[in-house]
């Protein structure tokens, strides 16, 4: 709006220039001096108005150098106790950090007493039990057992469930012998849990496996061929059934005079 009215100005300006310069040329007329009396009266309303916009232009903006001001001091005065807990919290861990250094420096003649170790719960990895290797089956052995008890399964397969049932029961007995804090995997924690779970008082002096372990085991998976191998390592002494406690499902133990040595 300013610069509209000051190109008004101007332009009348130069109306009363050329006014003025007419007037100098020619005779002055009375009509050239009314139109210069007309310009000059013009001119003198647009200066007018043109003084009334800066003026108005200058208290709008002073009123923004106002706001401004306020809103800094506002943001200052925010900020400030913020700061000032800042350099506090910075001068405390400053001071704990020096107090921590020199309460570290032990004279070898006045020892600092040193904190109790609390003692962290689980068992004692050096509590572990020997898990024996299942004697692998012969092939004379394997056609002592009756037709019935073993059916088509072959020696290399009744061996391969030995080796993965072997591997099963060290797992097993790892797992259930190490702190539960030292187990670091995901399905060690979970199986851990599970076996610490399915052993009583009364199975902690065999070393055992109960159906629901034997479906987890590939070589057995208690299929039909996976029942002839339990049948097959029962008849030759290699396992036997464990009662405990009236448990629902079968829980089989080694037989130590059948295991190698």
């Amino acid at each position: 709006m300013v610069d509209l009215v000051a190109s008004e100005f101007s332009r009348r300006v130069h109306r009363v220039k050329d006014l003025a310069l007419l007037s100098s040329a020619d005779e002055k007329s009375p009509a050239h001096l009314t139109a210069l009396h007309a310009a000059l009266t013009d001119a003198e309303r647009v200066a007018e108005l043109l003084e009334g916009r800066l003026e108005d232009e200058r208290a709008h903006l002073k009123t923004l150098q106002d706001a401004y001001d306020a809103s800094v001091k506002a943001q200052q005065e925010t900020i400030s106790p913020l700061v000032a807990i800042a350099s506090r919290v910075c001068t405390g861990t400053a001071n704990l950090t020096h107090a921590a250094c020199e309460g570290g420096k032990e004279s070898p003649h006045n020892p600092q007493p040193q904190p109790p170790v609390a003692a962290v719960a689980g068992r004692k990895d050096t509590n572990r039990r020997q898990v024996p290797a299942i004697r692998k089956v012969t092939e004379h052995e394997l056609n002592s057992v009756p037709q019935y008890q073993r059916g088509r399964l072959s020696l290399d397969r009744l061996n391969r469930a030995i080796d993965a049932l072997d591997a099963f029961l060290v797992r097993k007995y790892r797992l259930l012998d190490t702190s539960p804090d030292k187990l670091r995997t995901a399905d060690d924690i979970r199986d851990a849990h599970a076996y610490r779970k399915g052993e009583s008082r009364d199975l902690r002096k065999y070393i055992c496996f109960s159906d629901d372990d034997a479906k987890t085991i590939d070589a057995i998976r208690l299929d039909a061929t996976g029942r002839c191998v339990l049948s097959c390592l029962r008849a030759l002494r290699r396992i036997h059934v464990v009662k405990v406690g009236g448990c629902s499902m079968m829980t089989y133990a080694l037989t130590r005079d059948t295991a190698d040595q």
